[in-house]
């Protein structure tokens, strides 16, 4: 009775010091038998278990460090695959504006064109009927045709203000 009095009797940082003491000499143990079963060819169920694990930690890290640098390279490598192609798309976007530019440049010269030519026929067709003073419905017609051909190709200016208002004023025989 007289030792649990005394175990009663000791202060608490007493029983923190010889509970870490106690810690301290099985982990000393533990490395000791740790130290002692590698030393000998014959490790442990449990060292051998902490070294395949410690080797795991290490190859999962090594692998994680190669699949960093792999994904550094494919980022810079996707970059410059970006940019080449924004290049490219550039590229081709000149292009395209040049050749829309060709095909306008080209449709205008083929509106004044075909204007020309529509003039030339629709002035023929005043000289003729203008002094006649008279037409048939199908002569009508195509004049009229070409009048509008004419206008959808740009067309204004002298047909209009001189030839549309006297051709309007034939009379249509049949």
């Amino acid at each position: 009775m007289k030792k649990l009095a005394e175990l009663q009797n000791i202060d608490i940082l007493t029983w923190v010091t010889t509970g870490f003491q106690i810690l301290a000499i099985f982990v000393a143990a533990q490395v000791a038998i740790e130290k002692f079963s590698v030393a000998i060819g014959k490790p442990v169920r449990w060292v051998k278990q902490k070294n395949e694990e410690r080797r795991l930690i290490i190859q999962t890290a090594k692998s994680l460090d190669d699949l960093w640098k792999q994904r550094a390279i494919d980022v810079e490598q996707s970059i410059k695959h970006d940019e080449k192609l924004k290049e490219n798309l550039q590229s081709v976007s000149n292009k395209i504006d040049t050749l829309s530019d060709q095909i306008t440049f080209m449709q205008n010269k083929m509106d004044e064109t075909e204007m020309a030519k529509l003039k030339d026929t629709i002035i023929i067709y005043y000289k003729k009927y203008k002094d006649l003073g008279e037409w048939s419905a199908l002569e009508k017609d195509a004049f009229w045709d070409l009048f509008k051909s004419y206008e959808s190709h740009g067309g204004n200016g002298f047909i209009h203000s001189v030839v549309e208002p006297v051709m309007r004023e034939l009379n249509v025989v049949d």
